[in-house]
């Protein structure tokens, strides 16, 4: 997704209100991510191009998404957390997966290890 960059460029400029936008980037398959002026959101959507039509006459699908600006810069945000390293070259992504296996595995050993496992009552007795 090379596009993001200049969309966010776009949607910081959208925010600003100090030009018209209209900037619609193909990002994969049959998605196309806009910033439009006066639209105060970054819109995700399929495209399809109808019977007898070329692919430059695309049109806007029903499908997609569309996320105000501060969902956008969270959503960036985000996308670069996960693309971060640690100091010995491991990315941020398999630091958090390696944790939730390591967790899940604690939980598997801890009720194992408990003889009454299973589901409790109200009063927090367990069940015969």
């Amino acid at each position: 997704m090379t596009a993001l960059p200049k969309v966010d460029e776009e949607a910081k400029e959208l925010n600003k209100k100090t030009r018209p936008i209209a900037y619609c980037p193909h990002i994969g398959d049959v998605y196309y991510v806009s910033v439009t002026s006066g639209v105060m959101c970054v819109d995700i959507r399929m495209y399809y191009v109808p019977y007898g039509l070329t692919g430059e006459q695309a049109r806007q699908s029903k499908s997609g998404l569309a996320l105000r600006l501060d969902e956008w810069v969270d959503f960036m945000g985000r996308l670069k957390m996960r693309d971060m390293k640690t100091p010995d070259g491991q990315k941020m992504q398999d630091l958090k997966m390696r944790d939730m296996n390591l967790r899940h595995q604690f939980a598997q050993v801890e009720i194992a290890g408990h003889e009454n496992a299973g589901p409790t009552c109200r009063n927090g007795k367990y069940r015969t």
